[in-house]
């Protein structure tokens, strides 16, 4: 079956590399977006809100020697099903302070304010954005979360903070063409990447009846028992 494999091979690599172009796209016209927030901004909430956390918070927690540890990780993705999310089960349980509107840099802000006070956290990135945006925050030891709210995702069962009050609305409006040019387009072209993602999926199901019926899986589990037991004598 080898040019049946390689052939497949290549039309997944062609429909990921248009999927990773929609979303390319779709990101720039989400820093024109966030330009517009950014200009429209009335005052300096986002640095407000998080000093108004740290008094809140850790009013009595001073700096420590030894700065928290934070660990990166995804609350959801843009898979074959559509856009995935898992924010309700990730913030089960704890007090959660939700944002909504632009969020800019909050949550890099009280995450900061943890880890130098020794606490570990959790950061949950954005999809579109897993260099710098940060979704949704647990600083677990003090049970406390934070998330952003938006078309994508939400979180009701938290105290929240609309930070579009602090926007100009005038700027928004004058705007207004270029936000929902921005806003549909953008959402148009996450859908035509999921859409690509989703032919990749079918060609890779197509891949597995090449590579199935050839599979010892008997060995494989022989392997994988013996693979474990090898980590677990050192742990």
């Amino acid at each position: 079956y080898k040019d049946a494999i390689i052939k497949t091979n290549k039309k997944i690599s062609e429909q990921f590399s248009r999927a990773y172009r929609y979303l390319g796209a779709a990101r720039y016209l989400y820093r024109d977006l966030e330009e517009i927030y950014i200009k429209s901004l009335k005052s300096n909430c986002h640095s407000v809100y998080a000093d108004n956390i740290l008094y809140r918070e850790f009013a009595e927690i001073p700096v420590s020697e030894t700065r928290g540890t934070a660990r990166r990780l995804f609350g959801g993705g843009i898979t074959p099903k559509g856009l995935v999310n898992y924010c309700d089960s990730i913030l089960s349980g704890y007090k959660v302070y939700v944002i909504e509107g632009y969020a800019g840099e909050t949550l890099r802000m009280i995450s900061d304010m943890a880890l130098a006070r020794g606490f570990d956290t959790e950061e949950y990135y954005c999809p579109m954005f897993p260099d710098k945006k940060i979704e949704h925050l647990l600083i677990t030891k003090l049970n406390i979360a934070f998330t952003t709210s938006n078309r994508y995702h939400s979180y009701k069962n938290g105290e929240s903070e609309d930070f579009a009050k602090y926007c100009s609305r005038y700027i928004l409006e004058r705007h207004r063409e270029d936000r929902e040019f921005a806003e549909g387009e953008s959402a148009r072209l996450i859908d035509r990447a999921v859409s690509a993602i989703r032919v990749a999926k079918q060609y890779h199901d197509e891949l597995e009846k090449y590579y199935i019926p050839a599979m010892n899986f008997d060995k494989l589990n022989e392997i994988v028992g013996k693979t474990v037991k090898e980590v677990l004598e050192f742990i």
